[in-house]
């Protein structure tokens, strides 16, 4: 894979983790009382959610779609308990964190986002979920293997309009 393939996929992989964690991050800013801390937790969901609908919903409007026959097609939905384990640092964190707790829950978030990205968790993705989408593991005919972001679901034979959104990603288009 050449290096702009690869900092591709590791972009998109960052952006899906990024994606994932914007309600823990709304889950947050409820929870803390320090209003700065509040609307900077509030602000950077925001981001991450609009992104995910860019990526979702805006974009595949308008970039041109190809047909692609699903040979093989993976839900990691399995892994879901393990992923929301990551999701009770709302309820376990102090609502009058110190500079040290917010570093502290900056870390492990950083942690969960190295792992996640180095691993098969970013297909986890409880922003897209409430959004109505999900996204699965994919190998085409024609020879795509990665990510799929779908509404619907696919089986082997199955044909999926989608535009493809880098090394490693297609979005579903429904007309």
């Amino acid at each position: 894979m050449s290096d702009g393939k690869l900092r591709s996929d590791l972009g998109t992989r960052v952006r899906m983790f990024a994606s994932s964690y914007a309600p823990l991050l709304a889950l947050l800013a409820l929870r803390f009382e320090d209003r700065r801390l509040q609307l900077a937790l509030a602000a950077v969901a925001f981001v991450f959610l609009a992104d995910t609908v860019r990526i979702a919903v805006v974009v595949p409007r308008r970039v041109g779609s190809s047909p692609h026959t699903i040979s093989a097609v993976a839900d990691e939905g399995a892994q879901v308990s393990g992923y929301l384990a990551t999701y009770l640092l709302p309820f376990i964190a102090v609502p009058t964190p110190r500079v040290v707790d917010v570093i502290a829950y900056a870390l492990f978030i950083a942690i969960a986002g190295v792992v996640a990205v180095r691993s098969n968790l970013t297909h986890i993705n409880p922003t897209l979920y409430l959004l109505g989408y999900r996204l699965v593991s994919i190998t085409t005919a024609e020879g795509f293997q990665g990510s799929a972001v779908v509404r619907g679901r696919f089986q082997p034979g199955s044909v999926l309009t989608a535009v493809n959104l880098g090394s490693h990603l297609l979005v579903e288009v429904r007309k």
